[in-house]
């Protein structure tokens, strides 16, 4: 079932799906049509204890309307089963947790035959234990250096995948990337897939795309005075005094104070205004080198540029040149490289197609940049 790298085309691909993936998924329909009936039962279970739920909650308030005369035990007890009901179904069931297992399912028992067509790519699989990133790792390293994203301090990688097209290594992983705050608060800053290359040339300077309000780096000083603020406003919260008012303008000038000197230490990035109207209002671009971010930005990497935001259906995009590294970005909710859905027959192209774009839209920009030359 091999492929040679030059003759990955849609129709090389359709011929090997047709003839050898096919006949493996068909043998997860079955499955997927019990566990799908499964699932089906069981939110009509769920659905009907909910409505007994809110029905217990507000009947004494319907019957005592209607002039209805209830005995005063129930007035009390009939809303507090229906509270209780409704926690429960709430907190104690995932209703998802039938689709979960069947995604989970197709992927191990075909991903392994789908990755095989596309060359040297080995799929990692993360546990709890495994999922989180440390600030020691390479990967936490390598994404704070970017300047993709807004300051994080926990890392969590679902599926992983190392790969290989024409001699250039890459990596693509499902990351999420989180930012404490006080009291136990957090907050996501990312969710989505990132592609990371080694650039063949040397990138002299830093340079950032992303489309206009996905928020990098480089609004870190604008978050922290923000957070700021609020952290000043929380002083206040138990009441005022001329104490609790100085010792909040000081703790503002201060948090204020600390992050700018930290941005200054960043490499200062300028926006960079380029000739293409459409590209400039779809997408920023921040340089701190003007003639190499021209260089690296063309109108061919905007056009590829575009269709890595189809291929995996997002309307948010970044990617960064850095050091000897091009990293790319895509914030999406959906799970990517899925083989399947519990609500879709495994006879469906739907899925296999999406991860034939997906994957194809990175050797393209593989191709682009011509990274398996070395100059």
């Amino acid at each position: 079932m091999e492929v040679k790298e030059s003759n990955l085309s849609f129709r090389n691909f359709l011929k090997i799906y047709e003839n050898e993936l096919v006949p493996k998924f068909k043998t997860l329909e079955q499955t997927r049509i019990n566990l799908k009936r499964k699932d089906i039962i069981t939110k009509i279970f769920f659905s009907v204890l909910i409505i007994i739920g809110i029905s217990c909650f507000f009947l004494p308030m319907i019957l005592m309307y209607t002039a209805y005369t209830l005995d005063d035990s129930l007035i009390i007890v009939l809303p507090i089963i229906g509270i209780l009901i409704i926690v429960a179904l709430c907190t104690r069931y995932d209703l998802q947790k039938n689709n979960k297992d069947f995604k989970n399912l197709i992927k191990n028992k075909t991903i392994n035959d789908v990755l095989q067509i596309f060359g040297d790519i080995k799929w990692i699989k993360h546990d709890k234990k495994s999922a989180l990133v440390y600030s020691s790792d390479s990967i936490f390293s390598e994404l704070n250096k970017s300047g993709l994203f807004t300051n994080f301090d926990e890392v969590y990688i679902d599926d992983e995948f190392d790969c290989k097209y024409k001699e250039v290594p890459f990596n693509i992983y499902e990351a999420h990337l989180i930012k404490h705050g006080s009291r136990g608060s957090y907050y996501t800053v990312f969710g989505g897939a990132v592609v990371t290359f080694k650039y063949n040339k040397k990138i002299k300077n830093r340079t950032v795309i992303s489309t206009k309000g996905n928020q990098t780096k480089k609004q870190n000083f604008l978050i922290t005075i923000g957070l700021a603020a609020v952290g000043s406003l929380e002083i206040f919260k138990r009441g005022y005094s001329h104490g609790k008012l100085v010792f909040a303008i000081i703790f503002f000038l201060i948090t204020v104070f600390l992050a700018y000197r930290y941005q200054k230490r960043e490499e200062p990035l300028n926006k960079i205004i380029l000739e293409d109207t459409k590209f400039i209002k779809k997408f920023d671009v921040y340089s701190s080198d003007d003639t190499e971010a021209r260089y690296l930005v063309t109108p061919l990497f905007m056009e590829l540029l575009n269709k890595f935001t189809t291929a995996y259906k997002s309307k948010k995009i970044k990617c960064s040149f850095f050091d000897d590294n091009f990293m790319v970005a895509i914030s999406t909710n959906n799970d990517c490289f899925e083989m399947g859905n519990l609500y879709t027959s495994v006879n469906s192209s739907k899925y296999i197609f999406r991860f034939y774009r997906e994957l194809k839209s990175i050797y393209n920009m593989i191709e682009y940049f011509k990274l398996d030359k070395n100059y």
